[in-house]
């Protein structure tokens, strides 16, 4: 398939921009007057179809056929010159390529040397090719420095260095690749293969890795092997205690405590869980079941007042809908919504579907559903939809 430049996108969309600016402004001159006539009473009423017409689905019932421009009552024929065409929008014509307007004819458009035709219906009709700039009616060659080559600029040619030079000023100067290195792809610098890195922005040395280390994903630097940490220019033996691993952590101690283990000082001891308590995420430390809170080293069961069910973490409790949290106790609400409650207007309705399996209680269900009394019954006046896991019943 046949490349573009960049130079012919650019008269393209500038081509496109002024065929919008023909094409628009038509359709909203006809929409304006067909508006205009349809407001009108006078114009209400159906017209006998003039010749060089067809009948529409608009309020005159006709329209002019293709080549015909209304006036008043009548289609007459738009006049075309010669090397001409009637436009898209069918009110008018334009010229032909090569031609620009001049009152009501098209005359033949000059194009001076180094030059060429555009899709342009305005302005001269013409621009200079690449590597030359227009300067009143001609196109002056453009001064290109050697190892460079010319490009389209947005307004203008313009030069750029050819891969492997870069510019300075107004020439294009070789550019200095180490051994031990290549070009970038944009062919504007250098880089360094695997194993080298720069040194004052003109070699490629040779990295030196210490014993257990190896080069890192960069290519350009080194890392210590698993089991090691970074030193200087060194690679240290880690020193891991019994039921522990090493870790690739950079700094720090380097190692993690095995599951059911926890750190302490330079050693790994073992976590003791308390009655009612199991170990957490972590593997590490121990948090205590749900219904139990953790105090100091044991888990103390809730104590859940009355009107209170526990909460999310299971760790604690919140007071049911329609009271509120007062001291260590649940107290009702005196809200406007709870004495709607109180009056038989408002109740609250929760599905409830998780049971605990270890003390049976039930806990807060997957949606609440706020009732109002109305003339026809009870109905829904709005949902609260909380999703939970099914197996633990959080949040």
């Amino acid at each position: 398939m046949e490349e573009i430049s960049s130079c012919e996108y650019r008269s393209l969309f500038v081509a496109l921009a002024a065929l919008a600016l023909t094409i628009f402004p038509a359709f909203a001159f006809a929409d304006a007057d067909l508006d205009q006539q349809m407001s009108n009473p006078a114009n209400r009423a159906s017209e006998s179809a003039p010749a060089n017409s067809h009948p529409n689905d608009f309020e005159h019932g006709w329209e002019c056929n293709y080549g015909f421009l209304r006036n008043g009552g009548a289609c007459l024929p738009i006049r075309v010159p010669a090397h001409a065409f009637i436009n898209l929008a069918a009110d008018g014509w334009e010229c032909e390529r090569g031609y620009t307007r001049e009152a009501a004819r098209c005359v033949p458009i000059v194009v001076p040397a180094n030059a060429h035709l555009t899709d342009l219906s305005v302005g001269k009709g013409w621009e200079c090719n690449v590597g030359y700039n227009e300067n009143g009616n001609i196109c002056r060659s453009l001064q290109v420095p050697g190892h460079a080559y010319p490009v389209c600029g947005q307004f203008e040619s313009r030069w750029e260095c050819e891969r492997g030079y870069r510019r300075t000023g107004d020439a294009c100067t070789a550019l200095h690749v180490p051994e031990n290195g290549y070009l970038t792809e944009a062919g504007d610098g250098f880089k360094c293969d695997r194993g080298f890195q720069k040194r004052g922005g003109s070699m490629c040395v040779a990295l030196l890795l210490p014993s257990n280390a190896h080069i890192n994903f960069s290519g350009h630097d080194w890392d210590c092997n698993h089991g090691y940490r970074r030193s200087g220019a060194t690679c240290l033996v880690i020193s891991i205690p019994e039921h522990a691993y090493a870790t690739d952590e950079v700094g720090g101690r380097s190692w993690e405590c095995e599951r059911g283990y926890q750190a302490r000082g330079n050693s790994c001891v073992a976590v003791r869980v308390p009655l009612n308590g199991f170990l957490d995420d972590s593997g590490n430390d121990w948090a205590c079941a749900r219904g139990f809170k953790r105090e100091q080293a044991r888990c103390s069961r809730l104590e859940l007042p009355p009107n209170a069910h526990l909460d999310a973490s299971g760790s604690d409790w919140s007071c049911n809908w329609g009271f509120q949290n007062q001291g260590r106790g649940c107290v009702a609400e005196t809200s406007s919504q709870s004495k709607l409650a109180s009056s038989g207007q408002v109740r609250v309705e929760a599905k409830w579907i998780v049971r605990n399996p270890r003390d049976g209680e039930i806990y807060l269900g997957d949606y609440d559903d706020v009732m109002e009394h109305t003339v026809a019954g009870w109905r829904i006046k709005h949902r609260v939809v909380t999703t939970r896991d099914p197996a633990t019943n959080f949040v």
